[in-house]
């Protein structure tokens, strides 16, 4: 599409494909197809950098290289210890997928605070027998679990999610059970990060009706044109302050969905909300 139109001002722009497909033949499927290149997710974000730092043009390459030799100011974090010792759980693995130790933690913490909701969410469905949107829930449970690499959360959600799209309900039946008290382990297991963040949150001062309401327009904003940088602007602000209670359910959905790029999500929920 990107080629078809000549006024296009991307037409030479580099596409590379990023996509859960991972089957043979399937890179020849998306080269033939115009894609410059490939990667399948969950995304190895230092693979990435070198792919996109491969298509740039050499002067834009020189501006990076040049601005990373300035000093920078040292953003490392010293994760838990006792974070090593939750079981599957690959602390290496999803340091990796997520870039850095930074961006890990509050992954991890995204997981933490709504994963049981997806719990719930599932079993709702699954007791009203909706297959196809019992599949799409399973798929973004398998999606953040492997980024925070929980690989074996992640291989189970995957099988139970080819198999409601093949439309094998007995195949679900069998192991939903099995895939959803996998997740409340790995909830409890990692509420104690929960633990340090309450107490100062109680310190805060509580955000105005009009400051939440301004909050939300700008995060709509920045959802429409999906710009995540607007939005962590957004998220940096209310940072300073405690959400109002009636407030919490809604705000930590539609932050899961912006955090997780689900731009259509955020959108509704900020629609659609009690006002």
């Amino acid at each position: 599409e990107l080629r078809i139109d000549k006024k296009n001002k991307n037409l030479y722009t580099p596409s590379i494909c990023l996509t859960a497909n991972a089957v043979a033949g399937a890179k020849e499927q998306y080269l033939n197809n115009g894609f410059d290149d490939y990667m399948t997710k969950p995304i190895d974000a230092n693979m990435l950098e070198k792919k996109i730092m491969h298509y740039l043009p050499k002067e834009k390459l020189e501006i990076i290289t040049d601005s990373n030799d300035l000093e920078c100011e040292d953003t490392s974090i010293i994760l838990p210890e006792w974070l090593y010792e939750v079981e599957n759980l690959n602390i290496e693995k999803g340091i990796s997928l997520c870039g850095s130790e930074e961006s890990y933690l509050e992954t991890l913490m995204i997981y933490g605070s709504n994963a049981m909701n997806s719990v719930e969410e599932i079993e709702s469905l699954w007791k009203s027998h909706d297959l196809p949107n019992t599949t799409i829930k399973i798929h973004a449970v398998k999606s953040l679990s492997r980024t925070i690499g929980a690989s074996k959360i992640g291989a189970l959600a995957e099988k139970l999610e080819f198999a409601g799209k093949a439309g094998d309900a007995e195949a679900i039946e069998a192991e939903l059970d099995d895939l959803l008290n996998q997740i409340r382990a790995l909830c409890e297991a990692l509420d104690p990060l929960f633990e340090e963040e309450i107490g100062e949150d109680e310190e805060l001062p509580v955000l105005s009706d009009e400051e939440m309401q301004d909050a939300y327009e700008g995060l709509l904003m920045a959802s429409e044109s999906l710009d995540t940088e607007s939005a962590e602007y957004v998220f940096d602000y209310l940072s300073e302050y405690t959400i109002p209670e009636e407030e919490k359910e809604t705000f930590e959905k539609i932050k899961t969905a912006i955090k997780g790029f689900n731009w259509e999500e955020a959108i509704s929920l900020l629609k659609n909300r009690e006002r």
